[in-house]
């Protein structure tokens, strides 16, 4: 992936929509493995574009913030967490209303996140 990245970096340039999905994928992957200081900033790159390309309502931004809320959860920065998964539940709230898996979902991550920030 970081030799997809390279060569769409050649051809798009830095700012591109698809170089959304590398960033995020290579964030992915490096969560799997431990790597969240770096994973973090493949993560926030993807968000930034996703929200620049598609709208600060759109469901690729609402992923981007969970993945960004998941990420500063697992390195113990629970109040940012909590500040990114409450983007990710308002847009999917709005978008798909109330009763949806994915609003359920990040409800569920709200309040596991609230708890993990008071306990610390």
């Amino acid at each position: 992936l970081y030799r997809a990245r390279y060569l769409a970096l050649l051809v798009t340039g830095e700012n591109h929509p698809e170089l959304a999905l590398i960033d995020s994928n290579i964030g992915l992957i490096l969560h799997a493995v431990g790597e969240y200081d770096i994973s973090l900033r493949f993560l926030e790159k993807a968000l930034q574009l996703n929200l620049t390309y598609h709208g600060p309502k759109s469901l690729k931004v609402a992923v981007s913030y969970h993945l960004v809320a998941r990420t500063q959860s697992c390195m113990g920065d629970f109040r940012s967490a909590l500040t990114n998964e409450k983007e990710t539940f308002t847009i999917y709230k709005t978008q798909l209303g109330e009763e949806h898996d994915k609003t359920k979902e990040s409800g569920e991550c709200l309040r596991h996140l609230t708890q993990q920030a008071v306990v610390l």
